[in-house]
């Protein structure tokens, strides 16, 4: 997972950076650092992700932006 996908996600999920932060279990600004490439997404905070928004809507995500 990289700070692309995250953005894509939040984004298709219509969430802002609390909202997606607080669904992750996660504070906004470990969202906004990521997003701005300050820190890079740990395994951990992955899997945050992922659990909160499902690996299929994760991969579904990650396909679509693939294809760009």
């Amino acid at each position: 997972m990289n700070r692309q996908l995250i953005k894509a996600i939040r984004d298709i999920e219509g969430l802002n950076q609390h909202e997606f932060a607080k669904l992750a279990g996660v504070s906004r600004s470990t969202i906004a650092y990521i997003e701005a490439d300050y820190i890079n997404v740990s395994p951990e905070i992955s899997r945050k992700i992922t659990e909160a928004i499902g690996q299929e809507r994760v991969e579904r995500i990650a396909a679509l932006l693939n294809e760009k």
